[in-house]
Protein backbone atom coordinates (compact mmCIF):
# COMPACT_ATOMS: atom_id res chain seq x y z
CA UNK A 1 0.00 0.00 0.00
CA UNK A 2 0.95 3.50 -1.40
CA UNK A 3 1.82 6.09 1.78
CA UNK A 4 0.17 9.14 1.20
CA UNK A 5 0.95 12.40 2.92
CA UNK A 6 -0.80 15.92 3.43
CA UNK A 7 0.12 18.40 0.96
CA UNK A 8 -1.48 22.13 -0.09
CA UNK A 9 -0.40 23.55 -2.78
CA UNK A 10 -1.93 27.19 -2.83
CA UNK A 11 -0.29 30.55 -5.26
CA UNK A 12 0.05 34.25 -3.99
CA UNK A 13 -0.24 37.31 -5.91
CA UNK A 14 -0.13 41.13 -5.44
CA UNK A 15 1.05 40.34 -1.91
CA UNK A 16 -0.07 43.78 0.16
CA UNK A 17 0.34 45.05 3.84
CA UNK A 18 -1.85 47.34 5.64
CA UNK A 19 1.40 48.83 7.41
CA UNK A 20 0.64 49.45 11.25
CA UNK A 21 -3.77 48.98 10.55
CA UNK A 22 -4.90 46.20 12.85
CA UNK A 23 -8.41 45.32 11.34
CA UNK A 24 -7.82 44.28 8.09
CA UNK A 25 -12.04 44.76 7.34
CA UNK A 26 -11.57 48.37 7.72
CA UNK A 27 -13.69 49.90 5.08
CA UNK A 28 -10.87 53.12 5.15
CA UNK A 29 -7.86 50.21 4.67
CA UNK A 30 -5.38 51.31 1.72
CA UNK A 31 -2.80 48.44 1.68
CA UNK A 32 0.62 48.87 -0.27
CA UNK A 33 2.49 46.39 -2.74
CA UNK A 34 4.85 44.78 -0.32
CA UNK A 35 6.85 43.27 -2.99
CA UNK A 36 8.74 45.84 -5.98
CA UNK A 37 7.99 43.13 -8.69
CA UNK A 38 4.61 41.38 -9.36
CA UNK A 39 5.74 37.98 -8.18
CA UNK A 40 3.89 34.97 -7.52
CA UNK A 41 4.30 33.09 -4.19
CA UNK A 42 3.89 29.23 -4.90
CA UNK A 43 3.22 27.88 -1.22
CA UNK A 44 3.47 23.57 -0.91
CA UNK A 45 2.74 22.46 2.64
CA UNK A 46 3.12 19.12 4.18
CA UNK A 47 3.39 16.84 6.65
CA UNK A 48 5.70 14.16 6.25
CA UNK A 49 6.88 14.13 2.51
CA UNK A 50 5.91 15.49 -0.99
CA UNK A 51 4.11 12.36 -2.56
CA UNK A 52 6.47 11.84 -6.17
CA UNK A 53 3.13 12.92 -8.20
CA UNK A 54 3.38 15.55 -6.80
CA UNK A 55 6.81 16.60 -6.66
CA UNK A 56 6.83 15.81 -10.58
CA UNK A 57 4.07 17.78 -11.16
CA UNK A 58 6.12 20.85 -9.19
CA UNK A 59 9.31 19.77 -10.85
CA UNK A 60 11.52 20.60 -8.20
CA UNK A 61 14.42 19.13 -9.38
CA UNK A 62 17.82 21.39 -8.77
CA UNK A 63 15.72 23.83 -6.76
CA UNK A 64 16.54 24.25 -3.43
CA UNK A 65 13.58 24.50 -0.24
CA UNK A 66 13.76 27.99 1.22
CA UNK A 67 11.11 29.85 3.95
CA UNK A 68 9.66 32.41 2.86
CA UNK A 69 7.25 34.45 5.27
CA UNK A 70 4.56 36.64 3.72
CA UNK A 71 4.33 38.19 6.79
CA UNK A 72 7.76 38.94 6.99
CA UNK A 73 7.69 40.55 4.11
CA UNK A 74 4.87 42.53 5.10
CA UNK A 75 6.14 43.56 8.24
CA UNK A 76 9.58 45.18 6.64
CA UNK A 77 7.70 48.01 5.64
CA UNK A 78 7.14 49.32 9.26
CA UNK A 79 10.43 47.81 10.90
CA UNK A 80 12.00 49.96 13.67
CA UNK A 81 15.15 48.52 14.61
CA UNK A 82 17.85 46.93 12.04
CA UNK A 83 18.49 43.60 13.56
CA UNK A 84 14.44 42.83 11.78
CA UNK A 85 16.22 42.46 8.68
CA UNK A 86 18.59 39.01 10.56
Amino acid sequence: MARTGNVRITFDKDLRTGLNQVDPFDPELQPVQALDEPFYILEVKYDEYIPNYIRDALQLNGLQRQAASKYTICRKYIKANAWEDQ
